[in-house]
């Protein structure tokens, strides 16, 4: 009984250390959204965005762990399509995924807590 149990423990403690060292570091990427160019489409709200952003996500397989809005007045902001809007979408994600936002505009960067 005493070494069927430290199988179990030895197994137990193989995989934590297996899953604990194939953990990809997060990261953030941030694009700045505009009046109606973006990949996922326009959106009125918050609300529509978020929908937006999950659908798009979806579509490119990509899997986020936060998405935070953000303004930046110091973007110019005008009417036409391809102008900023001001509002800055910060998107959390593996490294993996980051690379992969990166090919749509995202651009990464290193936020400070």
């Amino acid at each position: 009984m005493n070494a069927k149990l430290c199988k179990h423990i030895y197994f137990f403690l193989i995989l934590f250390l297996f899953l604990a060292c194939n953990r990809e570091e997060e990261k953030w990427a941030y694009y700045n959204q505009t009046q109606c160019a973006d990949p996922w489409g326009p959106a009125q709200s918050d609300n529509e965005l978020l929908v937006g952003l999950a659908n798009f996500f979806n579509s490119i397989n990509v899997q986020t762990n936060q998405i935070v809005f953000s303004e930046d007045h110091a973007l110019h902001v005008c009417a036409s399509c391809g102008c900023f809007t001001g509002k800055v979408i910060e998107v959390k994600a593996t490294e993996s995924n980051i690379n992969i936002l990166a090919a749509h505009g995202f651009i990464a960067f290193k936020k400070e807590n």
